[in-house]
């Protein structure tokens, strides 16, 4: 049983609750085909940068076995297409494992 990072989770959940948040369900057919090589993006090629011009930004990646797997993407603020400017942003990855 995996639950180091269940109350956290739980915090969040509560804290978005009744917030308006879009969820995404995972599309295969919607994903940016991926290559052996990494590329390099320039600023100059850039409209914005997700915690850019020091901004303040949070990245946390928590696993748990008592949340069910659910591929989605659950976005809270404003879309990409909507950021003008580089701005500070959260992102967080929940990862649900099966006790299989």
């Amino acid at each position: 049983m995996i639950n180091i990072f269940d109350n956290d989770i739980k915090t969040l959940f509560s804290a978005l609750e009744g917030e308006n948040l879009r969820v995404y369900a995972y599309d295969e057919g919607k994903s940016l085909a991926t290559t052996k090589h990494s590329e390099l993006v320039l600023l100059k090629d850039c409209a914005f940068e997700l915690g850019g011009s020091d901004m303040p930004c949070t990245g946390a990646t928590v696993v748990s076995d008592a949340y069910p797997v659910c591929n989605q993407t659950i976005v809270y603020g404003k879309e990409l297409c909507d950021i003008k400017k580089d701005c500070n942003y959260a992102k967080i990855v929940i990862i649900g494992l099966n006790e299989s």
